[in-house]
C-alpha cells in the first residue's frame, strides 16, 4: 500500500492521508541524546531565551515606569501578560503542529530580541502596549522547546530527555 495520498476505503469513499514528518532520531535513550549536538543546541539557546526573559520580568515594572507608566498601570500590564500566556501557549502548541516547530522558535526568538531592545529606543504608550501582546508568544516558546525535543529524540525517553535539558541549565 502506499504511504501517503489518498486511498480507497473498504466502502469505497476516499480517505485521504496527510504525510507525516519523518522523525530524525526514533526513540533515542537518554545518555544518546546528551551526545547529539541537535540536544544541546536545543538546551543552550532553551536556557539563553529564559536569561533574557527572567531579566525582562525581573525589571518589567521598572522599565515600564521608566517608559512614562505609573507603578499601577505596569502592574495591571503583567497582570494582562499573565493573562494572555493562556491563550498564546494554545495558539504556540496548534502552531508548531502545522509548521515547522524550528523555524517557529527562530521567529520567536528574533521577536522576543525585537521587543528587547524596541523597549528601550521607544516610549510611546502604545507601543508599549502591543510589546505586552509580543512578550506573551516570546514567553510560550518552551511549549515548542519540549516537542522539539520529541520530534528529534522521539517519545520513549522523552521525559528523561526533556528533564535532562532543563537541568542542565
Amino acid at each position: 500500500p502506499r504511504d501517503h495520498g489518498p486511498s480507497v476505503s473498504s466502502t469505497g469513499s476516499t480517505v485521504i492521508e496527510r504525510p507525516r514528518p519523518p522523525v530524525a532520531f526514533p526513540d533515542v535513550p537518554v545518555g544518546q541524546a546528551l551526545k547529539t549536538p541537535a540536544f544541546w543546541l536545543v538546551t543552550i539557546a532553551a536556557n539563553l531565551r529564559m536569561i533574557g526573559y527572567s531579566v525582562l520580568l525581573v525589571h518589567f515594572v521598572p522599565v515600564l515606569v521608566w517608559k512614562g507608566l505609573s507603578e499601577q498601570a505596569a502592574a495591571n500590564l503583567i497582570g494582562l501578560w499573565s493573562l494572555l500566556i493562556v491563550p498564546s501557549s494554545l495558539i504556540t502548541g496548534v502552531l508548531g503542529d502545522l509548521w515547522d516547530k524550528r523555524l517557529l522558535l527562530s521567529f520567536g526568538m528574533l521577536l522576543g530580541a525585537a521587543v528587547f531592545f524596541s523597549l528601550a529606543l521607544v516610549s510611546q504608550p502604545a507601543y508599549v502596549y502591543l510589546s505586552v501582546l509580543m512578550l506573551s508568544v516570546f514567553d510560550n516558546l518552551g511549549v515548542l522547546n519540549s516537542s522539539l525535543l520529541g520530534d528529534y529524540f522521539g517519545r520513549r525517553s522523552f521525559a528523561s530527555n526533556d528533564s535532562s535539558r532543563r537541568n542542565r541549565g
